[in-house]
């Protein structure tokens, strides 16, 4: 048995709020910091146990996101999980190659940030008034994908990130499904579900 714990939030199942998986079923493991309330201290087995308990529409999609992500995503955690028939897609800002086995890489770069050359298979720009389309063919030459999308920051961007789209049709046009709708909070094999707080049924 690894002595090896790791502090996470483990959710789901949900759906992918964004990136090219948007709208599809998936449990999240968020790497967290201790002072994070919904995180806990948990060992590789446990992790795994609560995953796999979590899942209960099967979906076999596990979404690992949080500060550190890439550095902290490790072959101690990514094995068990594949060993359990989960698909690892990890969401990273590229600065950092990770150690352990993926299945998907979703990159979404930070401007002024010190980027490595790595596989990716998106690239995700959150789009602000500041972003030009020679940062786009900047990170489409550093990552070769298929799937390249912009994403508005705030309402106030959608026009201008509809125009770099304009400039740069090979990106596609995205939004965060949790902006644009209530998104269930969790999903039930059982065809009910759990809405996010404020949302009517």
């Amino acid at each position: 048995m690894s002595e090896l714990t790791l502090c996470v939030a483990v959710a789901g199942p949900m759906l992918e709020p964004t990136g090219a998986h948007a709208g599809r079923a998936a449990v999240m493991i968020r790497f967290a910091t201790a002072g994070d309330r919904d995180a806990k201290q948990l060992a590789v087995e446990d992790i795994v146990r609560e995953v796999h308990a979590l899942d209960t529409v099967r979906s076999y999609r596990l979404v690992v996101t949080g500060p550190e992500a890439a550095e902290r995503w490790t072959d101690a955690l990514a094995v068990p999980l594949r060993r359990a028939g989960y698909r690892i897609h990890l969401e990273t800002t590229g600065t950092h190659v990770p150690a352990g086995a993926i299945d998907w890489q979703a990159i979404t770069p930070v401007r002024g940030s010190s980027i490595v050359n790595m596989h990716a298979d998106e690239v995700r720009v959150i789009v602000d008034a500041r972003t030009e389309a020679h940062e786009l063919d900047q990170y489409a030459a550093r990552w070769r994908c298929d799937h390249y999308l912009v994403q508005p920051r705030t309402r106030e961007d959608v026009m201008h990130t509809a125009q770099l789209v304009a400039q740069r049709p090979r990106w596609r046009f995205t939004v965060d499904l949790r902006e644009a709708v209530n998104l269930p909070s969790r999903l039930s094999a059982m065809g009910s579900i759990d809405l996010q707080p404020g949302a009517e049924a």
